[in-house]
């Protein structure tokens, strides 16, 4: 089994006569009998039924299917498919099908354009910095970057309605919330305090000043459908002395800057741009942690085949102290593993073994 985009399904279902592919929409009108995990296997197994070929199959939005894991390990056992599936839930990757089908199914994660991958396109119209601006605020959902082109006006509005469409089909409904007005609050709260340490008390209070009544257990609950459904990622602490996991204080990032410019309007371009390293670093394949010091903290460590990277982002090293204050950081780690800094500034702070870096350039890969 492979989980990817839709969008890159559209060119080989072009090409049925070349191969055998068949494709089922589960989220179209007219595929809402399919749904039903009996019909689905007796429609895909009419199709594969010749065994001297080899059939793939395609199934866009399987989370809709109330026993899925189920179907795709009887399509398996037809023994002449290749199947792919895509959708918008965790529950596509949980331990549920991973028991079932062990060892013959790869997870591809995919995110929002990379600032790499939205330049690729938005540099034939905007100069480098220019174009990194747009991003910053705007985020790298593709839909919302089509939008740009017509009206930058709607792009909020589209993201937005892209929030609500998330909530309400894998969360709302998956999950039989309760109190609504909660969960939506809490996603949106959590939009307007990207990396600042969690507290399900805190968000509890805000909320009780709300007038919305919810436990800490339910908070602690609902921010994990929003992690679940790739709204947000929780970035847990790690003692970089002990070299161990630490369970309070963590943080929560943002899958996407334009959920902060949705909910977090007010949060500073230094978070934004702590946001977007973040979500950088996933995307590169590291397991990203904040790092903790007995006399301070590091803003990330990322760790990759077991050698950690220790990285700071500040927005500009505009005086000696801002200087001190990111390079500093790093003084209590003994170890010679990278420390890079990465900010705004196209001057070289490099200093003492410790390398300094624009952040724009180290996105594009430089």
């Amino acid at each position: 089994f492979v989980h990817f985009h839709r969008s890159c399904l559209f060119f080989l279902v072009r090409l049925p006569w070349i191969w055998h592919i068949y494709d089922v929409w589960c989220d179209e009108f007219a595929n809402l009998p399919l749904l039903d995990k009996n019909r689905l296997y007796d429609y895909v197994a009419s199709k594969a039924i010749s065994k001297k070929r080899q059939h793939y199959i395609f199934l866009d939005e399987i989370q809709l299917v109330e026993g899925f894991d189920s179907v795709l390990n009887s399509i398996m056992m037809l023994g002449n498919t290749d199947v792919y599936i895509t959708g918008s839930n965790s529950r596509l990757l949980s331990s549920e099908i991973s028991t079932l089908i062990t060892g013959r199914h790869i997870d591809l994660h995919l995110q929002p354009l990379s600032f790499s991958e939205f330049y690729t396109v938005d540099g034939e119209s905007y100069s480098k910095e220019d174009s990194f601006n747009r991003y910053l605020q705007y985020g790298g959902f593709p839909g919302a970057y089509q939008l740009l082109s017509i009206d930058t006006s709607i792009v909020h509005e589209y993201v937005q309605a892209l929030l609500q469409d998330i909530i309400t089909k894998d969360i709302l409904v998956r999950k039989r919330v309760q109190n609504i007005d909660a969960l939506r609050r809490l996603a949106s709260y959590l939009g307007s305090i990207v990396g600042s340490p969690v507290s399900s008390k805190r968000i509890a209070d805000v909320l009780a000043n709300e007038r919305i009544s919810i436990s800490h257990n339910t908070i602690l609950d609902y921010m994990g459908y929003l992690n679940e459904s790739y709204l947000y990622s929780k970035c847990s602490r790690y003692n970089v002395t002990g070299k161990e996991l630490l369970r309070t204080n963590y943080k929560e990032y943002a899958v996407d800057n334009a959920l902060i410019s949705v909910f977090g309007s007010e949060r500073n371009i230094g978070y934004r741009l702590e946001n977007l390293v973040y979500n950088e670093l996933c995307a590169r394949g590291f397991e990203v942690f904040t790092g903790w010091l007995y006399n301070g903290e590091v803003d990330f460590v990322a760790i990759k085949d077991n050698q950690p990277q220790y990285i700071q982002v500040c927005y500009l090293l505009a005086d000696e102290g801002i200087i001190e204050r990111e390079f500093g950081a790093f003084k209590p780690i003994r170890d010679s593993y990278p420390k890079p800094v990465l900010s705004m500034d196209s001057f070289d702070f490099s200093q003492n073994g410790i390398q300094h870096q624009s952040i724009i350039d180290w996105l594009l890969g430089g």
